[in-house]
């Protein structure tokens, strides 16, 4: 993942505190925790869902029997990628990353994402684990906390955060 990337994961509402509680009861891990317990008696249309992200990142796609990986050009500064994870017809993990480096896309993938998660009864978490609703101004906000925001507004600043925390 590239440091001027904002990354968020979709979740379903549906059963949300329920599922959460699967959630939050998981070991910690290396990378992150897993959101597949979101997903349990949800059903998402994948191939909905594929061709609405085709239509936004056309670079290069992946397809295997078990996801879709989505992949933008980083020279034109749309850095941006999308995972869809699935078995059978039921989705295990849903994720976009959009390139910050460009105005207009961020503005293109803040709509994208907020098109498909209120089109589709959906909220977001960050990666520090942070759920939110699918509304707009938390969802800049959002992004304007990010780590990546923090870099592309004075990199040395936040390098230098990294190994104050480290110490």
């Amino acid at each position: 993942m590239a440091i001027w990337q904002y990354t968020v994961i979709l979740i379903p509402t549906d059963n949300f505190e329920e599922n959460y509680k699967e959630f939050i009861n998981q070991i910690e891990t290396d990378y992150r925790k897993e959101t597949y317990f979101f997903w349990k008696n949800y059903y998402l249309n994948k191939k909905l869902i594929a061709k609405k992200i085709d239509s936004y990142i056309s670079e290069y796609k992946s397809e295997t029997k078990n996801s879709i990986y989505w992949k933008g050009n980083v020279e034109k500064f749309q850095d941006n990628d999308c995972s869809l994870f699935f078995e059978g017809d039921n989705i295990k993990e849903f994720d976009i990353r959009f390139d910050i480096r460009n105005k207009e896309n961020v503005k293109t993938f803040v709509e994208l994402i907020l098109q498909l998660a209120t089109g589709h009864k959906l909220k977001f978490m960050n990666l520090k684990y942070h759920f939110f609703e699918a509304h707009k101004d938390l969802l800049i906000k959002d992004i304007m906390e990010s780590n990546a925001t923090k870099f592309l507004t004075n990199p040395e600043e936040f390098l230098k955060s990294l190994t104050d925390n480290a110490q």
